[in-house]
């Protein structure tokens, strides 16, 4: 049961989540990235099912998500529309032959701050990174008792991961996989587990935010992320777990997709 003030914290939360981007005019614009998915919100219990451990319920709004990461041919209209740097393994500005539809990887949160706020301004329409909430009930595909976004059995076949924990951190060209490879889960999603990790907003409530002294910008408070990748083995791609990468730092196997207000709704209030 909600507690009286629970309407008021989540009045709250849409205004912290609004503050980590510069509002765009919410005009009517021509959608710049395709696929995205409504998701109709509602209440959750929180990480895979384990015995004996109990499990928080959460609520999250309506919002809409790509169904895939970010790509290296999307990412590129934003570098040519801005003339913001491209990833540093873009030989001569160039996406790696074949990798178009690749993951963008070896971005940090500087970047893709810096994309959403090009997105958000061209969309009319707020972009963001979803929340660890959000992300994790879009990866379930719905069902309480996921372990995977997929189900609960074995991930081979149905992720890219690494099963013996031995790949190379700098084969990235060998073991990355295109966003929409693998088979999507039951909202539609592809690659919610496995292949990169996906940056996420853990700070979204300022009613329960940890004071950090003389730190002004959100997004350098954050650094989780979500849903395993391509290097790492299958505990990470368990629903809810959850790992940090510094806000400063561009790996080959992270990247991001955006969420998205849904049609009509102003997430500046």
């Amino acid at each position: 049961m909600e507690t009286p003030f629970a309407p008021f914290r989540r009045a709250l939360a849409r205004i912290a989540l609004a503050s980590l981007i510069p509002l765009p005019s919410l005009t009517n614009g021509a959608e710049t990235l395709s696929r995205f998915v409504p998701i109709q919100g509602g209440t959750f219990y929180r990480g895979a099912p384990a015995a004996g451990r109990e499990r928080v319920q959460l609520r999250v709004e309506d919002f809409e998500i790509l169904d895939h990461p970010v790509t290296n041919a999307e990412y590129r209209q934003f570098v040519a529309a801005t003339g913001h740097p491209p990833p540093p393994h873009w030989i001569d500005g160039q996406i790696p032959a074949g990798k178009d539809g690749h993951p963008v990887i070896f971005v940090n949160r500087a970047d893709v701050r810096r994309f959403l706020e090009w997105l958000s301004a061209k969309d009319g329409r707020i972009c963001r990174l979803p929340t660890s909430a959000e992300f994790e009930y879009a990866a379930s595909g719905g069902p309480a008792d996921r372990i995977f976004p997929w189900g609960s059995e074995p991930p081979a076949g149905r992720a890219n991961y690494d099963p013996k924990g031995d790949r190379p951190f700098n084969r990235w060209q060998d073991f990355l996989q295109p966003a929409a490879a693998l088979q999507p889960n039951a909202f539609g999603l592809h690659g919610m587990s496995g292949n990169v990790w996906q940056m996420v907003i853990t700070r979204a409530d300022p009613a329960i935010a940890t004071f950090r002294y003389r730190i002004d910008d959100p997004p350098l408070l954050e650094s989780a992320v979500m849903g395993g990748s391509w290097a790492r083995t299958v505990d990470y791609l368990r629903r809810g777990a959850t790992e940090g990468v510094g806000p400063g730092i561009r790996y080959p196997d992270a990247g991001f997709r955006p969420v998205r207000a849904p049609a009509g709704a102003d997430w500046r209030v």
